[in-house]
């Protein structure tokens, strides 16, 4: 799958819903799923950094300036972390590593909405916090 690396903060605004735009000065003819990874970047304590955190899927690219795109971005889903060393541009990433996060046991179940991904980001703090059998108990 293709990959994009965001600052930590965009990326978490992004797998929260609230961010629907990201901004670059370059553009691609890629269209379809992308793989959402948190640079490396430490801007806080409570943002995940250097993991993989969502697939969205770019439908647009629109022009604004010369080296001015905003690429929309839509259709959220969350997936397990994994580590990921972010490059520049887009990058491929093996399919293989990605697991989709659902709210029980089975995996693809479903997509979370909007609101369970502000929720999910939310505890993501606390989640890091927990023992295994804890953080089973809470995907239940």
């Amino acid at each position: 799958m293709k990959a994009l690396s965001i600052m930590p903060y965009y990326a978490s605004c992004i797998a929260s819903g609230e961010k629907v735009e990201e901004y670059r000065s370059w553009k691609t003819d890629y269209r379809g799923d992308l793989l959402i990874c948190a640079s490396s970047r430490n801007e806080g304590p409570d943002l995940v950094r250097g993991h993989s955190i969502c697939v969205v899927e770019l439908f647009d690219i629109t022009q604004r300036a010369p080296h001015d795109y905003v690429w929309h971005i839509r259709n959220v889903r969350f997936v397990e972390p994994f580590p990921v060393k972010g490059k520049l541009h887009l990058y491929d990433v093996d399919d293989d590593k990605i697991v989709y996060l659902t709210k029980g046991k089975g995996r693809l179940q479903r997509s979370y909405t909007y609101e369970e991904a502000r929720n999910y980001w939310l505890a993501m703090k606390l989640i890091r916090e927990l023992t295994q059998e804890e953080y089973d108990k809470y995907y239940e």
